[in-house]
């Protein structure tokens, strides 16, 4: 797909769109940015489509919406979720450095399964 740019040249439509399905490993947690801006964050581990079976990405995912923050206070470590969003490239400073990171900004979120409801069903 091609589309023109705003200086009129044609070239390939940008797109920033990532889909990731996998398990809480770090729980959610609300944090106050230094903008004033309340999010949730957590960390969210995906296996890796090769042979080993135990590799596994790890991805940094921030919750901006009001609704969804909600939503995710009630996630915990161990549920499955799928999540989608863009990558965004961030900045922290370090003394008089900026360290570079990249996170996902979740823009929808499903929980698939939920390790407190099985254990609960399994005990219940």
């Amino acid at each position: 797909m091609t589309t023109t740019t705003a200086r009129g040249a044609t070239g390939p439509r940008h797109r920033n769109e990532i889909v990731l399905v996998g398990e809480i490993s770090l729980a959610p947690r609300e944090r106050l940015l230094t903008s004033g801006e309340e999010v949730v964050t957590f960390r969210l581990d995906v296996a890796r489509d090769d042979d080993s079976g135990t590799a596994r990405d790890s991805f940094e995912c921030t919750v901006h919406s009001t609704r969804l923050r909600r939503s995710a206070a009630a996630w915990q470590k161990g549920d499955a979720l799928e999540v989608s969003g863009a990558v965004r490239r961030r900045f922290y400073r370090v003394g008089a450095a900026s360290r570079p990171f990249v996170v996902v900004d979740v823009e929808r979120a499903r929980r698939l399964s939920s390790r407190s409801l099985t254990r609960r069903q399994m005990h219940g």
